[in-house]
């Protein structure tokens, strides 16, 4: 399905499970077509550096992730002015309860293993795309 905004929307997966990710952006990759440029990042401290460089439109984070997880990504993000409306929807087997506990009040929470249908839904709304 292609989206009516001719747009690039660019949308960062942060996600450290190689065949999670990858799952992610071909599905990504094919809802979008052309019009979604979908960049995956293994590595938190390397997440923040890319999102410093170059600040998406979306970002799909995973929660736990060794070295620099989710949740400091989280609040990096909602720490700077450039990066703070940034929307991030979260995909981690993290529960709802773990969340909260990390100090994460906002986000979207979809939980592993990912419904793709409910993914490119929550994509769609967040970049504000018909569904």
């Amino acid at each position: 399905m292609v989206a009516t905004n001719t747009a690039v929307k660019h949308i960062y997966v942060i996600e450290d499970d190689v065949a999670s990710a990858t799952l992610i952006r071909e599905a990504l990759e094919l809802e979008g077509d052309a019009s979604w440029a979908v960049r995956v990042i293994t590595d938190g401290t390397q997440a923040l550096l890319a999102i410093e460089s170059f600040a998406p439109d979306l970002v799909l984070l995973d929660l736990r992730m060794p070295g620099t997880n989710g949740s400091a990504i989280f609040r990096r993000l909602r720490e700077r002015a450039e990066t703070m409306a940034i929307p991030v929807i979260f995909i981690s087997g993290a529960t709802a309860y773990e969340l909260h506990d990390s100090g994460i009040e906002d986000g979207v929470l979809l939980r592993k293993p990912v419904n793709l249908t409910i993914l490119m839904h929550v994509v769609r709304r967040h970049l504000r795309l018909p569904a």
